[in-house]
């Protein structure tokens, strides 16, 4: 039986002090960083690694003035290892976001930026895949507003897809009484992985995203 985390969990309390239904969609996100490097022990506190405990440096660094200022603009990350880490189970109801690269989409940005890790790597080689980096929790959760109205977990039927991937627009189907691929775009936008029927994904309900280029 597919888990159906719940929704308020991975939401800030910041979307119910505004009055206005404006009000954006923030939510905790894993930050998708790149492969880590990990060297000595650190000496003093830097992006809130712990005092003795490994250095680490990611292959996707971001600039917490741009991130403080407001203008570090993120997408829905993929699997770009063709693994399907980034499953909703795995990510327990999260979305996983990352720096904008190429025609990925702006979906929100980054409120927050520095928190520690879940869980610290051991080694370079412990952290060097998004499988390992899902697995080991080896990643940092922050404080993203993504631009849509509400941000909701839902079952799907994969039928004669593949899967379902981050990205993937879904459309209700009645009949079914479950969400499926819609190849067409629509405004709901599934945030996870899922390569079974009856799985959940996270899925954005809004407008479209705005397109990006490289």
């Amino acid at each position: 039986m597919a888990n159906r985390y719940n929704v308020e969990a991975v939401k800030s309390r910041t979307n119910y002090m505004d009055p206005r239904g404006s009000a954006p969609v923030i939510v905790s996100a894993i930050l998708e960083q790149g492969a880590i490097t990990v060297t000595a022990k650190n000496t003093v506190g830097y992006k809130g690694q712990r005092l003795g405990m490994p250095s680490m440096t990611f292959a996707t660094e971001f600039d917490i003035d741009v991130v403080n200022r407001g203008d570090q603009f993120i997408q829905i990350a993929t699997d770009g290892e063709g693994t399907s880490s980034y499953t909703y189970e795995a990510c327990q109801g999260k979305p996983v976001v990352s720096k904008v690269s190429g025609t990925g989409g702006v979906a929100g940005t980054l409120l927050t930026y520095g928190s520690a890790l879940m869980a610290d790597p051991a080694s370079t080689t412990a952290a060097n895949s998004i499988t390992k980096r899902v697995t080991g929790k080896y990643y940092a959760v922050e404080a993203v507003k993504l631009f849509g109205m509400e941000y909701h977990p839902v079952k799907v039927l994969v039928s004669g897809e593949a899967s379902i991937a981050p990205g993937d627009f879904l459309t209700y189907d009645v009949s079914a009484d479950e969400w499926v691929k819609d190849a067409d775009g629509t405004m709901v936008m599934s945030c996870h992985y899922a390569t079974a029927d009856d799985l959940y994904v996270g899925a954005l309900f809004g407008p479209r995203f705005a397109v990006s280029q490289a």
